[in-house]
């Protein structure tokens, strides 16, 4: 059996056409080396599209009681990096995705390319069985973030986001970056973003200030999760 075989065995769907699951399998980084035709950039862009409209179905089916504000809250935080990396970890598509030799070497980039590689799994699925396969597929890969509801971002987002990384990974405090950003009415505006010690991305936001960017960017961290 062949790793895409076993691979639709664990996805749950049968390709007709297994071309679109080896494109999906296929990263940038191998084309560019390899002189490819193609590879899952543009699968990975439809994927995201059908994955944000899946979960937002199921929880509007699932959930009458919810307003359209902390409907699209959830959403925001089952579809978000964290999530969705996780997935394509649990998949197994590290052994399947095809990578640059450039890119295999390349440890701090796991997670970005689970993330990407699980959104042109969707998108292949999609193409190749329509959205009521690819809602399938979202409500069994994320039946946890569809099952539990995200915690309402405090309003103290900034305590709140070292409180987690206290918890969570033991870190002492984020590190915050800001600097100045454009302004269509040419007031002041500024950009920050949160990392953690081993400098990954966890949020990014803008303010009028540099505390209201720094609030902003740590709300964004909460409401995506913290990457594992």
């Amino acid at each position: 059996m062949s790793a895409l075989d076993a691979l639709m065995g664990r996805i749950g769907h049968r390709f007709r056409d297994p071309e679109l699951l080896r494109l999906a399998m296929t990263h940038p980084s191998r084309r560019n080396e390899s002189a490819l035709d193609a590879d899952n950039a543009r699968l990975e862009f439809l994927g995201d599209a059908v994955l944000r409209l899946a979960v937002a179905q199921i929880l509007f089916d699932r959930h009458p009681d919810l307003d359209e504000a902390r409907l699209t809250e959830w959403t925001r935080a089952a579809v978000s990096a964290g999530p969705v990396s996780r997935v394509g970890i649990a998949l197994g598509l590290d052994d399947v995705l095809d990578l640059g030799v450039g890119e295999r070497a390349n440890t701090g980039g796991r997670n970005k390319r689970m993330e990407d590689a699980t959104e042109a799994l969707l998108g292949a699925v999609f193409v190749d069985g329509g959205f009521a396969a690819a809602r399938e597929r979202v409500a069994m890969w994320f039946r946890g973030p569809l099952e539990a509801p995200p915690e309402v971002v405090p309003d103290d987002p900034k305590g709140a986001l070292q409180a987690m990384l206290q918890k969570r990974v033991g870190n002492p405090k984020p590190v915050y970056e800001v600097a100045p950003a454009p302004s269509e009415d040419g007031g002041a505006r500024f950009a920050a973003t949160v990392h953690d010690e081993k400098g990954t991305l966890l949020g990014r936001g803008e303010g009028a200030n540099k505390k209201d960017a720094e609030k902003a960017a740590a709300r964004d961290a909460l409401t995506r999760g913290l990457a594992p």
